[in-house]
């Protein structure tokens, strides 16, 4: 027999250790009143109907999730979401019913949790490996041995774990008239494209050495440098400048995202924020002298700029922005104000008051490129087929121009098109596999 619990939209539900409460966290007008967050974990005794609010998340993030209860059910430990964009979180504990959050000695993508048998050790999934984190004091250590890790699951009375091994083979597709063709593939993500101004070269990112670093190869996907080797860095959102001497990208770095500039052809990244905000989704200027990138420094997301060489920033939305990119003349400022919300916003480049496109109302987060005449886009939606749309801001019409027919990566970008808007290109899930894997004596 079934009967309602209780309403809320959320993300988790863990059993405590008893069997008599649920803890989930509560997404309901989100943590800074929008839908689709987090927000704070609620226990949920299901014999008394109580319902108690466990953390109390910051109203600048997005909230709480992935959390375990201890095996006595007297701690909780939790992560703490800063950005959907690859997980970014910190990670605390707490001692129940009602003691304060201690931040443990971890940051980054956080994808699950976990107790180690024994209770010293929390288990964290990041990215597609595993972390032992003391409770106490000393470094993580990642767990050797185990890779491609999905949904750990540890039993501590039979020192067993059990995870899902995900293999997701993500390439980089393109379309130029009716010709569609692979050109970036490994065994691995590769993603994130976006073409050279003068369409001679691609950057893109690709989790190849088991970690996301920025790549440039030639037009049609051959002589593949490294541009970036952080070894523990989640970077993405890679622009160039419209020279095409050098790209913006965004890294995730012991729990921060910050913005890096790097030449085109190798040298060490150079980071220009360092607040311990978190910034993304970058844009040069289309004069070159401008970094766009969206930031919460001010306590809310929005859209900031700062001199190509780094300074002082400059907020330039106000109420809400993601990620934005100026038109081919320099006079608009295209941006989408949120990564769940649908429609991109215009206002002119030099300051003004912003408005909603018409005709660009099923623009989504990182699938939209600006060409010399407007905007192509991939259309989302829940369909199988994803329709290639471009939008002239002459004329303000739409045009259908190809057709994206598999699953697509989107936690970064994953759309870009050429000046001219001849040629596309795109991430697409070619394959995905997983297998169940044991692992016997795990302590």
């Amino acid at each position: 027999m079934e009967r309602k619990a209780a309403d809320a939209v959320t993300q988790q539900v863990a059993w405590t250790p008893d069997a008599k409460s649920i803890a989930f966290n509560d997404g309901r007008g989100g943590n800074d009143g929008r839908d689709g967050e987090f927000g704070a974990v609620v226990l949920l005794n299901l014999e008394t109907g109580e319902r108690r609010t466990l953390t109390s998340p910051p109203a600048s993030i997005l909230g709480d999730n992935r959390f375990a209860f201890s095996l006595d059910g007297k701690s909780l430990v939790f992560g703490r979401f800063l950005s959907t964009s690859g997980g970014l979180s910190e990670l605390y504990v707490m001692h129940l019913p009602n003691g304060a959050p201690r931040r443990l000695q971890f940051g980054g993508s956080l994808f699950g949790v976990g107790w180690a048998p024994g209770g010293k050790d929390v288990l964290v999934q990041s990215s597609s490996v595993l972390w032992r984190v003391p409770l106490e004091s000393g470094e993580p250590s990642l767990i050797a041995g185990l890779d491609d890790v999905t949904e750990p699951a540890v039993s501590v009375v039979s020192h067993r774990l059990v995870y899902s091994r995900t293999v997701s083979d993500d390439n980089i597709w393109s379309l130029s008239g009716a010709e569609k063709t692979p050109v970036i593939s490994s065994t691995r993500q590769d993603f994130n494209p976006e073409l050279s101004p003068d369409g001679s070269k691609i950057a893109f990112t690709s989790s190849r050495t088991g970690f996301w670093e920025i790549y440039v190869s030639d037009a049609q996907g051959g002589h593949v440098a490294q541009l970036t080797s952080f070894g523990d860095a989640l970077a993405d959102g890679v622009r160039w400048s419209p020279d095409g001497r050098e790209l913006v990208f965004a890294a995730l770095r012991n729990a921060n995202r910050d913005i890096y500039v790097v030449g085109a052809e190798g040298e060490t990244p150079r980071r220009i924020t360092s607040e311990p905000s978190e910034e993304g989704r970058p844009s040069f200027s289309t004069d070159g002298k401008w970094i766009y990138f969206r930031s919460n420094r001010s306590g809310k997301v929005e859209i900031w700029k700062m001199p190509r060489g780094g300074g002082a920033a400059t907020q330039v939305t106000q109420g809400a922005g993601f990620e934005a990119v100026e038109s081919s003349d320099g006079t608009t400022l295209y941006f989408l104000r949120a990564r769940g919300e649908r429609g991109l916003w215009s206002m002119p480049s030099a300051g003004g008051a912003a408005q909603a496109v018409a005709g660009l109302e099923a623009v989504g987060a990182g699938l939209w490129g600006v060409t010399q005449d407007g905007v192509c886009f991939v259309e989302g939606g829940t369909s199988s087929t994803h329709p290639i749309r471009c939008w002239s801001s002459s004329t303000r019409k739409t045009s259908q121009r190809g057709i994206v027919d598999k699953p697509m990566y989107t936690a970064a970008r994953a759309f870009s098109v050429s000046r001219d808007g001849r040629r596309f290109l795109w991430n697409q899930t070619d394959h995905q596999d997983a297998d169940l894997v044991l692992v016997e004596n795990f302590r």
